[in-house]
């Protein structure tokens, strides 16, 4: 799920700054909240950020949805950088799953040589 959809209504800005509003954020974190007390502690409640977060945000999102035992999350930051992959990756607790947005296996090569993510979703292309 992506409980951080709402940030999207505010237009291209945030795919440029990587940013999220406090209102939104806080929404997020409620939605979040009523999903792990919806499903209960035995399933896991996966989150896809998309790529859209600079890697403070993505921290701090990843942290903070880390208190409500999220399984993973999707690409916090775009994976084409794979270095604010690896800062992102250093800094959270939940587990981390990238790909869809790689294509080739050479696109992988630092994902998986350097452990940037626990789980690979592929988007076979």
């Amino acid at each position: 799920m992506n409980p951080m959809i709402h940030n999207l209504h505010v237009g291209n800005a945030s795919f440029l700054d990587g940013e999220i509003s406090s209102k939104w954020e806080n929404a997020a974190m409620d939605v979040v909240a009523a999903a792990r007390e919806a499903a209960g502690p035995d399933i896991e409640i996966l989150i896809d950020a998309h790529g859209m977060y600079n890697v403070p945000t993505a921290i701090r999102l990843a942290n903070q949805v880390a208190e409500r035992d999220i399984f993973w999350l999707e690409e916090p930051v775009t994976v084409e950088s794979w270095k604010a992959l690896k800062q992102v990756n250093e800094q959270i607790t939940p587990l981390v799953s990238a790909g869809e947005r790689l294509h080739t296996r050479w696109d992988f090569v630092h994902i998986f040589e350097n452990g940037l993510a626990d789980y690979i979703m592929l988007d076979v292309t």
